[in-house]
Protein backbone atom coordinates (compact mmCIF):
# COMPACT_ATOMS: atom_id res chain seq x y z
CA UNK A 1 0.00 0.00 0.00
CA UNK A 2 1.72 3.15 -1.23
CA UNK A 3 5.63 3.52 -1.35
CA UNK A 4 6.55 1.10 -3.34
CA UNK A 5 8.39 3.70 -5.58
CA UNK A 6 10.21 3.90 -2.26
CA UNK A 7 11.30 0.42 -1.82
CA UNK A 8 12.67 -0.56 -5.09
CA UNK A 9 16.06 1.58 -4.77
CA UNK A 10 16.62 -0.32 -1.52
CA UNK A 11 15.15 -3.67 -2.07
CA UNK A 12 17.61 -3.30 -5.38
CA UNK A 13 20.99 -1.95 -3.00
CA UNK A 14 20.19 -5.23 -0.59
CA UNK A 15 19.87 -7.87 -3.36
CA UNK A 16 23.15 -7.38 -4.92
CA UNK A 17 25.69 -8.57 -2.73
CA UNK A 18 28.43 -10.15 -5.65
CA UNK A 19 30.65 -7.95 -5.15
CA UNK A 20 30.36 -5.94 -1.38
CA UNK A 21 33.07 -5.70 0.84
CA UNK A 22 31.28 -3.34 3.01
CA UNK A 23 27.93 -3.99 4.67
CA UNK A 24 25.06 -2.40 3.14
CA UNK A 25 23.29 0.20 5.98
CA UNK A 26 19.63 1.69 4.96
CA UNK A 27 18.17 4.37 7.65
CA UNK A 28 14.66 5.35 7.83
CA UNK A 29 13.97 8.08 9.51
CA UNK A 30 10.66 10.12 9.86
CA UNK A 31 8.32 11.19 12.88
CA UNK A 32 6.46 8.60 15.39
CA UNK A 33 3.26 7.17 13.35
CA UNK A 34 4.98 7.36 10.21
CA UNK A 35 5.39 3.64 9.97
CA UNK A 36 8.62 3.24 9.67
CA UNK A 37 9.39 -0.39 11.55
CA UNK A 38 5.75 -1.16 9.31
CA UNK A 39 8.22 -0.43 6.23
CA UNK A 40 11.63 -2.01 7.83
CA UNK A 41 9.72 -5.20 8.40
CA UNK A 42 7.78 -5.29 4.83
CA UNK A 43 11.37 -4.66 3.11
CA UNK A 44 13.14 -7.37 5.15
CA UNK A 45 10.03 -9.62 4.35
CA UNK A 46 10.80 -8.60 -0.01
CA UNK A 47 14.88 -8.85 0.66
CA UNK A 48 14.43 -12.41 2.30
CA UNK A 49 16.05 -14.67 -0.32
CA UNK A 50 19.04 -12.36 -0.69
CA UNK A 51 20.11 -13.25 3.22
CA UNK A 52 19.62 -16.99 3.41
CA UNK A 53 21.70 -16.96 6.33
CA UNK A 54 18.51 -14.86 8.49
CA UNK A 55 16.91 -12.04 9.71
CA UNK A 56 17.69 -10.67 12.96
CA UNK A 57 15.26 -8.17 14.76
CA UNK A 58 15.83 -6.13 17.86
CA UNK A 59 14.67 -2.78 19.95
CA UNK A 60 16.38 -0.35 20.55
CA UNK A 61 13.83 1.82 22.85
CA UNK A 62 14.53 5.28 21.18
CA UNK A 63 15.30 8.26 23.48
CA UNK A 64 12.06 7.36 25.09
CA UNK A 65 13.41 4.05 26.55
CA UNK A 66 16.92 3.45 24.99
CA UNK A 67 17.71 -0.66 25.10
CA UNK A 68 21.01 -1.56 27.14
CA UNK A 69 23.32 -2.30 24.12
CA UNK A 70 24.30 -5.31 26.26
CA UNK A 71 21.13 -6.84 26.91
CA UNK A 72 20.49 -6.18 22.64
CA UNK A 73 23.88 -7.36 21.62
CA UNK A 74 23.12 -10.84 24.03
CA UNK A 75 19.57 -10.68 22.28
CA UNK A 76 21.03 -10.83 18.92
CA UNK A 77 24.04 -13.39 19.62
CA UNK A 78 21.69 -15.91 21.10
CA UNK A 79 19.72 -15.81 17.96
CA UNK A 80 22.54 -16.30 15.76
CA UNK A 81 22.75 -19.80 18.43
CA UNK A 82 25.43 -18.30 21.54
CA UNK A 83 24.29 -20.38 24.20
CA UNK A 84 23.02 -17.50 26.73
CA UNK A 85 26.09 -18.65 29.33
CA UNK A 86 28.79 -18.12 26.59
CA UNK A 87 27.95 -14.52 25.79
CA UNK A 88 30.29 -12.00 27.26
CA UNK A 89 29.56 -9.64 30.07
CA UNK A 90 31.15 -6.24 28.12
CA UNK A 91 29.03 -5.24 25.04
CA UNK A 92 32.31 -4.42 23.74
CA UNK A 93 32.81 -7.95 23.96
CA UNK A 94 29.76 -8.97 22.51
CA UNK A 95 30.05 -6.69 19.63
CA UNK A 96 33.42 -8.36 18.36
CA UNK A 97 31.24 -11.78 19.19
CA UNK A 98 28.81 -10.72 17.01
CA UNK A 99 30.68 -9.25 13.86
CA UNK A 100 32.53 -12.62 14.46
CA UNK A 101 29.48 -14.54 13.72
CA UNK A 102 28.15 -12.76 11.26
CA UNK A 103 31.51 -12.61 9.25
CA UNK A 104 30.55 -15.65 6.90
CA UNK A 105 26.68 -15.15 6.51
CA UNK A 106 24.67 -13.28 4.54
CA UNK A 107 22.05 -11.97 6.88
CA UNK A 108 19.92 -9.16 7.90
CA UNK A 109 19.60 -7.18 10.55
CA UNK A 110 16.41 -4.78 11.29
CA UNK A 111 17.56 -1.99 14.51
CA UNK A 112 14.10 -0.78 15.32
CA UNK A 113 13.85 2.53 16.90
CA UNK A 114 17.87 4.09 17.31
CA UNK A 115 18.42 6.61 19.64
CA UNK A 116 21.56 7.78 17.62
CA UNK A 117 24.62 6.67 15.55
CA UNK A 118 26.50 5.97 18.47
CA UNK A 119 23.91 3.67 19.71
CA UNK A 120 23.91 1.72 16.14
CA UNK A 121 28.19 1.71 15.78
CA UNK A 122 28.55 -1.31 17.45
CA UNK A 123 26.08 -3.76 16.14
CA UNK A 124 27.33 -3.11 12.66
CA UNK A 125 28.78 -6.34 10.73
CA UNK A 126 32.20 -6.25 9.17
CA UNK A 127 31.56 -8.08 5.92
CA UNK A 128 29.91 -7.00 2.64
CA UNK A 129 27.32 -10.38 2.74
CA UNK A 130 25.09 -8.69 5.66
CA UNK A 131 23.09 -5.86 5.46
CA UNK A 132 21.29 -3.28 8.18
CA UNK A 133 17.91 -1.45 8.38
CA UNK A 134 17.73 0.92 11.00
CA UNK A 135 14.54 2.88 12.00
CA UNK A 136 15.31 6.23 13.47
CA UNK A 137 12.79 9.30 14.40
CA UNK A 138 15.81 11.87 13.90
CA UNK A 139 17.84 11.37 10.49
CA UNK A 140 21.19 9.66 11.36
CA UNK A 141 23.48 11.89 9.47
CA UNK A 142 26.69 10.68 11.20
CA UNK A 143 25.90 7.20 10.42
CA UNK A 144 28.85 6.23 8.51
CA UNK A 145 28.14 4.81 4.68
CA UNK A 146 24.52 4.58 5.50
CA UNK A 147 21.38 5.12 2.51
CA UNK A 148 19.16 7.68 4.12
CA UNK A 149 15.42 7.35 3.22
CA UNK A 150 12.58 10.10 4.94
CA UNK A 151 9.62 8.53 4.90
CA UNK A 152 7.11 11.06 3.62
CA UNK A 153 3.28 11.06 4.46
CA UNK A 154 0.94 8.51 2.88
CA UNK A 155 -1.29 10.20 0.32
CA UNK A 156 -4.82 10.61 1.10
CA UNK A 157 -5.88 7.62 -1.05
CA UNK A 158 -3.16 5.43 0.54
CA UNK A 159 -4.94 6.69 4.02
CA UNK A 160 -8.43 5.74 2.64
CA UNK A 161 -6.99 2.21 1.62
CA UNK A 162 -5.38 2.03 4.72
CA UNK A 163 -9.19 3.22 7.03
CA UNK A 164 -11.07 0.78 4.64
CA UNK A 165 -9.12 -2.30 5.83
CA UNK A 166 -9.63 -2.24 9.31
CA UNK A 167 -12.70 -0.06 9.56
CA UNK A 168 -14.60 -2.08 6.29
CA UNK A 169 -15.05 -0.29 2.95
CA UNK A 170 -19.13 -0.48 2.82
CA UNK A 171 -18.98 1.96 6.57
CA UNK A 172 -16.34 4.04 4.82
CA UNK A 173 -18.02 4.08 0.71
CA UNK A 174 -21.55 5.17 2.32
CA UNK A 175 -20.63 8.60 3.31
CA UNK A 176 -17.34 9.42 0.51
CA UNK A 177 -16.87 12.36 1.45
CA UNK A 178 -16.54 12.31 5.21
CA UNK A 179 -14.12 9.52 4.62
CA UNK A 180 -12.49 11.59 2.63
CA UNK A 181 -12.08 14.21 5.43
CA UNK A 182 -11.32 11.99 8.12
CA UNK A 183 -8.36 10.69 5.98
CA UNK A 184 -7.07 14.32 5.63
CA UNK A 185 -7.58 14.75 9.07
CA UNK A 186 -4.96 11.84 9.92
CA UNK A 187 -2.17 14.00 8.30
CA UNK A 188 -0.65 10.82 6.09
CA UNK A 189 0.32 8.89 9.48
CA UNK A 190 -0.71 5.32 9.32
CA UNK A 191 -0.85 5.25 13.40
CA UNK A 192 -2.84 8.26 12.76
CA UNK A 193 -5.29 6.19 10.58
CA UNK A 194 -4.95 2.47 12.25
CA UNK A 195 -6.23 4.43 15.36
CA UNK A 196 -9.13 6.74 13.75
CA UNK A 197 -10.21 2.94 12.21
CA UNK A 198 -10.14 1.18 15.50
CA UNK A 199 -12.28 3.79 17.07
CA UNK A 200 -14.93 3.46 14.16
CA UNK A 201 -14.62 -0.28 15.04
CA UNK A 202 -15.66 -0.04 18.44
CA UNK A 203 -18.29 2.34 17.52
CA UNK A 204 -20.01 0.64 15.04
CA UNK A 205 -23.47 2.71 15.09
CA UNK A 206 -22.06 5.91 14.57
CA UNK A 207 -21.65 7.67 11.24
CA UNK A 208 -18.09 8.64 10.14
CA UNK A 209 -19.06 11.97 10.73
CA UNK A 210 -18.96 11.59 14.17
CA UNK A 211 -14.95 11.16 14.79
CA UNK A 212 -14.55 13.73 11.54
CA UNK A 213 -15.97 16.62 14.07
CA UNK A 214 -13.87 15.53 16.52
CA UNK A 215 -10.70 15.28 14.62
CA UNK A 216 -11.29 18.74 12.91
CA UNK A 217 -11.36 20.33 16.63
CA UNK A 218 -7.80 21.26 17.42
CA UNK A 219 -8.12 20.85 21.18
CA UNK A 220 -9.74 17.48 20.84
CA UNK A 221 -7.69 15.95 17.85
CA UNK A 222 -5.11 14.53 20.10
CA UNK A 223 -7.61 13.01 22.36
CA UNK A 224 -9.07 11.95 19.39
CA UNK A 225 -6.18 10.15 18.19
CA UNK A 226 -5.65 7.92 21.25
CA UNK A 227 -6.20 4.41 22.40
CA UNK A 228 -5.40 1.79 24.69
CA UNK A 229 -1.77 1.18 23.88
CA UNK A 230 -1.53 3.47 20.58
CA UNK A 231 -1.56 7.43 21.26
CA UNK A 232 -0.03 9.89 18.51
CA UNK A 233 0.48 12.95 21.71
CA UNK A 234 2.96 9.88 23.42
CA UNK A 235 4.70 9.51 20.47
CA UNK A 236 4.86 13.41 19.40
CA UNK A 237 6.18 13.78 23.08
CA UNK A 238 8.93 11.83 22.70
CA UNK A 239 10.31 13.51 19.78
CA UNK A 240 9.72 16.61 21.44
CA UNK A 241 11.55 16.17 24.87
CA UNK A 242 14.35 14.77 22.78
CA UNK A 243 14.68 18.09 21.25
CA UNK A 244 17.48 21.06 22.63
CA UNK A 245 15.58 23.57 24.67
CA UNK A 246 16.13 26.15 21.98
CA UNK A 247 14.51 23.85 19.44
CA UNK A 248 11.78 23.59 21.63
CA UNK A 249 11.19 27.18 21.87
CA UNK A 250 11.47 27.08 18.28
CA UNK A 251 8.86 24.57 17.56
CA UNK A 252 6.50 26.05 19.73
CA UNK A 253 6.87 30.03 18.58
CA UNK A 254 6.66 28.22 14.69
CA UNK A 255 2.98 26.67 15.55
CA UNK A 256 1.78 29.83 17.23
CA UNK A 257 2.56 32.02 14.14
CA UNK A 258 2.70 30.42 11.26
CA UNK A 259 -0.19 28.63 9.33
CA UNK A 260 1.49 27.88 6.14
CA UNK A 261 4.68 27.05 4.22
CA UNK A 262 7.68 29.09 4.65
CA UNK A 263 11.35 29.76 3.68
CA UNK A 264 14.13 28.85 5.58
CA UNK A 265 14.63 32.66 6.17
CA UNK A 266 11.10 33.99 7.24
CA UNK A 267 11.58 30.39 9.90
CA UNK A 268 14.53 32.13 11.05
CA UNK A 269 13.00 35.28 11.32
CA UNK A 270 10.11 33.96 13.61
CA UNK A 271 13.04 32.65 15.68
CA UNK A 272 14.67 34.88 18.73
CA UNK A 273 17.85 32.52 19.31
CA UNK A 274 20.48 30.33 17.52
CA UNK A 275 17.70 30.37 14.47
CA UNK A 276 19.27 28.01 11.73
CA UNK A 277 20.30 25.56 14.29
CA UNK A 278 16.98 25.36 15.62
CA UNK A 279 15.10 24.88 12.37
CA UNK A 280 18.08 22.40 11.27
CA UNK A 281 17.41 20.08 14.43
CA UNK A 282 13.47 20.77 13.47
CA UNK A 283 14.15 18.87 10.00
CA UNK A 284 16.11 16.14 11.30
CA UNK A 285 13.95 15.24 13.77
CA UNK A 286 11.22 14.80 11.25
CA UNK A 287 9.26 18.20 13.13
CA UNK A 288 9.55 19.96 9.83
CA UNK A 289 8.69 18.64 6.61
CA UNK A 290 10.33 19.69 3.06
CA UNK A 291 7.38 21.85 0.77
CA UNK A 292 9.83 22.27 -2.21
CA UNK A 293 11.48 25.44 -3.46
CA UNK A 294 10.12 28.96 -3.43
CA UNK A 295 9.80 31.15 -6.71
CA UNK A 296 13.05 32.63 -5.81
CA UNK A 297 14.93 28.80 -5.55
CA UNK A 298 14.65 29.02 -1.57
CA UNK A 299 13.57 26.33 0.49
CA UNK A 300 10.22 25.85 1.70
CA UNK A 301 8.95 23.99 4.72
CA UNK A 302 6.16 23.25 6.77
CA UNK A 303 5.02 22.05 9.81
CA UNK A 304 2.80 18.74 10.04
CA UNK A 305 -0.77 19.38 10.83
CA UNK A 306 -0.30 16.93 14.00
CA UNK A 307 2.83 18.44 14.68
CA UNK A 308 1.44 21.78 14.74
CA UNK A 309 -1.53 20.97 16.85
CA UNK A 310 0.94 19.18 19.72
CA UNK A 311 3.21 22.00 19.60
CA UNK A 312 0.14 24.38 20.57
CA UNK A 313 -0.51 22.51 23.45
CA UNK A 314 3.42 22.85 24.73
CA UNK A 315 2.71 26.72 23.95
CA UNK A 316 -0.47 26.64 26.34
CA UNK A 317 1.80 24.72 28.55
CA UNK A 318 4.79 25.83 28.52
CA UNK A 319 4.68 29.21 27.90
CA UNK A 320 1.89 30.05 30.39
Amino acid sequence: MGRHDLFDPVLAALSDNSARTAPVIISISGPTGIGKTASAIRIAHLARDSFPDGQFYTWLGGTSQPTSSADALRALLRATGVMAAMTPEQPRDCASMLRERLADRRALLVLDDAADPDQVEQFLPGTGGCAVLITSRPVLWALSGAWHLRLPPLAVADTCELLERIAGSRRLHRDGAEALRLAEHCGGYPLAARIAAARLVNQPALPVSWLTERLADDRRRLDTLTIPGASMRSGLAASYHALAPAAQRALRRIASLASSELTASELIGLIDEDAEHAVEDLYSASLLESAGLSEAGELRYRLPGLVATYARERTDHDDR
